[in-house]
């Protein structure tokens, strides 16, 4: 809808004016409601059909539109009109289309747009003023709806307006539902975003009020919108006007209105009464909003923490702190931003008292197997883990489970399977039985999950490399790959290889690519012909060839396949062949020097 500026260039000038005032003046005033009395249209010229007398008597459905022919959403809506005048205009309906321009370019317009209902000239604005003004509204298209000289409906005539017609036509409209909608959304749209920028400013505590007192009286019985502008008081501490009486009696009439079966509503009223002081009565109420609530997330994110708040308000502070520090190291782990920092929040979550097990087990877990970490430190979560099982005695199955995970990425796969099979003798749930049998049977029949962690490992200094992170950070998680590697060979000589070979890589370290590849082969105990290959192009890269070149000739020697073989051996010819040309380079040269 486009605005037509007349109300807004008002504003603007009243710009300079105090706060309050201004806020005031953006809030609708109750002059033309829906059911009251349509005002007469005042008519300049009647530039197509008409002229048109409101019969304030008969059963005419009137639809006044105010439009204009420079705005685009109002030649959207001319079909519309057009289809309604020609299919209705029989039954009882009569369309006039209010335009403030000149003739000569309403004329023109109305003949290239085929406009069909009766168009007319205001006269000086003061059919706009009666209803449109008088309404709040400042922008077009935007049409009203009469009959028997009652205001029936307000709205954009893009807004379903053949719908409405033709219920008020077939005299299915509901006008008490329509005001009751209308109620609603002023309350939604404008009161309740209005009192929070008094309450936020806190201009004038006697504007707030007068607005909250006009909510609670004329505002409708929207409990949903009276919770929301009761919490939003009460969770906001920095509101610089916080009128809890109010946000109490809000908060009261949602409950009334829902017949106290609301858990959410009578959470905030609970909340409220807190913050007031009132304890024993926001303590009861809470315990009557968890009996209410059937969403298990609800009562454990929400409702739970706020009964702990009440009744044991030290012990929730820690909690808060817990959570804090959680998502903080959450924050540096997720984008590697220092590792050293993040392991200090990290000790510094270990070492807090009455620690909550349910965060601790969660961010091992997380730690173990999230994918969007940058920074994975198992010893922490192992940490976490242990931790967690010993506060919980070992009797929680899903912390064992944690707990098992853990071990398993560290490659600890006898000492996981041993824990979740101790989950399993504490479970009850069957869902949850059938769960720890799955990840059993996959520790059983799996290879370790070291092989999975180093992998993690490895894709995560890809990221570094490619990226160009700082040097310093890429070689600190180098070393913990390479201390964490265990008995583990593939991935090491895979990054060698990687490291090598990308042309691409912002940060190269060829030397922690040697480290890789010897590493690997030591594993494979240098049985392996491909991680020897590996290892002898990094020396080659290095220029260390005479080392490369011993080690290929006890690939070769290994090597079952002829492909693999033959491979090496082109290697190996090519470096004699090179040693060869260099040969032949300081014979010729000899003569020369001696000369």
């Amino acid at each position: 809808m486009k605005s037509i500026g007349h109300s807004m260039k008002k504003m603007v000038a009243c710009h300079a004016m105090m706060f309050t005032a201004a806020v005031l003046a953006c809030i609708p005033a109750l002059g033309l409601k829906l059911g009251d009395e349509a005002p007469p249209v005042s008519i300049q010229e009647w530039v197509q059909g008409g002229p048109v007398e409101m019969d304030t008597a008969s059963d005419t459905v009137y639809v006044v539109e105010f439009w204009a022919t420079w705005c685009g959403p109002c030649r959207k809506s001319i079909p519309i009109l057009n289809a309604l005048h020609e299919q209705h205009q029989d039954a009882g309906l009569v369309i006039i289309g209010i335009t403030d321009e000149d003739k000569e370019t309403v004329t023109g317009f109305i003949e290239d747009k085929a406009m069909k209902y009766p168009i007319a000239i205001d006269q000086d604005s003061e059919t706009w003023a009666a209803y449109a003004e008088s309404t709040g509204v400042d922008g077009i298209p935007y049409a009203f709806i009469a009959r028997q000289g009652k205001v029936l409906w307000h709205g954009s005539p893009l807004d379903d307006l053949d719908k409405i017609v033709l219920d008020i036509l077939e005299n299915r409209y509901d006008l008490e539902k329509a005001l009751a909608d209308q109620r609603t959304n002023r309350l939604a749209e404008v009161w309740v975003p209005q009192y929070m920028l008094l309450a936020a400013k806190q201009a004038d505590s006697g504007a707030a009020d007068a607005l909250g007192n006009r909510i609670l009286e004329e505002g409708g019985n929207n409990a949903s919108v009276l919770n929301e502008l009761a919490w939003n008081i009460v969770s906001d501490k920095t509101l610089g006007y916080r009128n809890l009486d109010f946000a109490l009696q809000a908060a009261e009439k949602a409950c009334a209105l829902t017949e106290n079966r609301s858990s959410t509503m009578m959470d905030t009223c609970a909340r409220i009464l807190h913050e007031k002081g009132r304890t024993e009565e926001a303590i009861a109420l809470q315990k009557q909003a968890i009996e209410a609530s059937e969403d298990m997330n609800e009562k454990e994110e929400q409702l739970l923490p706020h009964l702990e708040e009440m009744e044991n308000p030290e012990a929730f502070a820690q909690r808060t702190r817990l959570k804090q520090n959680v998502d903080l190291y959450l924050v540096y782990a997720t984008h590697g931003l220092d590792p050293g920092e993040a392991d200090t929040v990290g000790q510094l979550i270990v070492s807090m008292e009455a620690p909550d097990t349910s965060a601790l087990s969660n961010l091992a877990w997380y730690i173990a197997t999230g994918d969007s970490l940058s920074y994975r430190n198992l010893e922490f979560a192992l940490q976490l883990a242990e931790k967690a099982v010993a506060l919980t005695e070992q009797k929680d199955p899903d912390i064992l489970d944690t707990y098992a995970e853990v071990l398993f990425k560290l490659g600890r796969k006898e000492e996981a399977i041993a824990q979740l099979r101790l989950a399993l003798e504490r479970c009850e749930e069957e869902d949850m039985r059938e769960m720890l049998e799955d990840n059993l049977a996959g520790m059983e029949n799996g290879a370790g999950g070291g092989a999975e962690m180093l992998s993690l490992l490895c894709d995560e200094y890809r990221i570094y490399a490619d990226l160009g992170q700082s040097g310093t950070e890429a070689d600190a998680l180098g070393q913990r790959l390479l201390e964490q590697s265990g008995s583990i060979a593939s991935p090491l000589s895979d990054l060698a290889d990687y490291l090598l070979s990308e042309e691409t890589l912002a940060y190269r370290n060829l030397d922690f690519a040697r480290q890789l590849a010897e590493k690997a082969c030591e594993i494979s105990e240098h049985k392996d012909p491909h991680m020897l290959i590996t290892h002898a192009q990094v020396l080659l890269e290095m220029g260390q060839k005479e080392q490369a070149t011993g080690i290929l000739k006890q690939a070769v020697e290994i090597a079952e396949d002829d492909e693999t073989r033959a491979m090496i051996e082109d290697l190996l010819s090519t470096l004699e062949e090179e040693d060869m040309e260099i040969e032949k380079e300081e014979a010729v040269s000899v003569p020369d020097n001696a000369a």
